[in-house]
């Protein structure tokens, strides 16, 4: 069962968690969770992932009968194209901390003017990832850290976990796992040493 990880003792706005999964119709929903949550507290929601995965977090939504289109006309609801945005922040090919102290920053900002709080979940961090760049995707996960020490905010990242499917992946797990305050796995699969990863600061997790 996927628990929203908003409503998880311990969790506040200016959490830094992150979701492992391997189930597309589970994630959807995580996802959909998070957002709801956010826009029923009158929060800003900001969404940067691919155009597939947008589209079915707003179906799962709107089934739900909440109104995004509504919450989008008072900027409260922002759909981003989280390819597009990863280019915009680049440089030579690489993302770049100044770009993306100014993009995320105003994104941000823009936020901050529309809810009583705001809350982001974002993939360029997996993007990156798949791309075999996972030393700019934990660049990546260090500036968005940066970025809410100086304005807090509460932000959800996504990884698949086939990302992560073998021995030499464990390194890189525990990296990703120690940037977040909050981890949810959906199993540990080949990942001998999760648990231990998990140890520190679990906030919550999948039991599928």
């Amino acid at each position: 069962m996927a628990h929203d990880p908003v409503d998880r003792p311990g969790t506040d706005r200016a959490s830094h968690l992150v979701t492992f999964h391997d189930d597309p119709d589970a994630h959807v929903r995580t996802v959909a969770d998070f957002v709801r949550a956010g826009l029923h507290r009158g929060e800003a929601v900001a969404i940067v992932a691919e155009q597939r995965l947008r589209d079915a977090v707003e179906l799962d939504l709107a089934d739900r009968g909440v109104d995004l289109a509504a919450a989008g006309a008072a900027g409260r609801y922002v759909a981003i194209d989280a390819g597009h945005l990863l280019a915009e922040m680049s440089l030579a090919g690489q993302p770049d901390r100044h770009r993306f102290k100014i993009l995320a920053g105003d994104l941000l900002s823009e936020l901050c003017t529309a809810g009583a709080g705001v809350r982001i979940y974002g993939e360029m961090v997996a993007l990156l990832w798949d791309r075999g760049e996972v030393t700019a995707a934990l660049a990546l996960e260090d500036w968005w850290n940066e970025l809410a020490a100086r304005a807090p905010f509460s932000l959800l990242c996504g990884y698949p976990m086939g990302q992560f499917g073998d021995d030499a992946s464990t390194v890189t797990f525990r990296e990703v796992c120690r940037r977040h305050v909050g981890v949810s796995v959906p199993q540990y699969r080949d990942l001998a040493d999760a648990p231990a990863a998990l140890d520190a600061g679990i906030l919550w997790r999948h039991d599928d």
